[in-house]
């Protein structure tokens, strides 16, 4: 998802079923503000948890931010500006 703005407040999630085994959310804004106060899941019980990236001019992580990546093998959150 590539936005001048993106608001989370309620859940996202990424289950992967796909050959390639990987699960992966991006939420770019930008040149805007990521503003998340919800929860963002990733899970694949089988194989790595996958990879999330929360990227914006500014990035807020409010009190009900809630982030959770599960799997066999570790994944990967980056969040920045």
């Amino acid at each position: 998802m590539h936005a001048g703005s993106v608001v989370n407040k309620g859940t996202l999630n990424a289950n992967s079923v796909h050959k390639d085994k990987s699960g992966e959310i991006i939420l770019s804004a930008k040149e805007g503000l990521a503003n998340i106060d919800g929860t963002v899941t990733l899970n694949n019980a089988n194989f790595k948890a996958g990879s999330l990236t929360i990227t914006g001019k500014e990035v807020v992580l409010n009190s009900g931010a809630k982030v959770e990546l599960t799997g066999k093998q570790g994944g990967t959150v980056y969040i920045g500006g």
